[in-house]
């Protein structure tokens, strides 16, 4: 099920690096296929813990510059909605912010 769906501030890596000192570096998502670019998403995807057992997982539509969360399990009213933030809900590598 689809939870949420919203567009992105795209910045390319020039653009990426000033923002690395700031607060802004605990929300970007890495998202060009070569991992230089990032993105800020605009919705509440910005939010979502990161659970080595999701209940949702992120999709990201590079052509339209759109994010997508997607539901993977029941989500009952008031639990927290959850990602993997390595981007693959059963990938248990250990993440650490960059």
């Amino acid at each position: 099920t689809l939870i949420e769906s919203y567009p992105i501030i795209l910045l390319n890596e020039n653009e990426l690096s000033p923002i690395q000192t700031t607060k802004l570096n605990e929300y970007y998502y890495l998202w060009s296929m070569d991992q230089k670019d990032a993105a800020l998403p605009l919705g509440y995807g910005l939010l979502y813990n990161h659970s080595d057992t999701p209940n949702a997982y992120y999709q990201r539509d590079l052509d339209n510059g759109i994010m997508n969360y997607i539901a993977i399990a029941e989500i009952s009213p008031g639990e927290e909605i959850t990602v993997n933030y390595n981007g693959n809900p059963a990938d248990q590598t250990p993440f650490q912010f960059r």
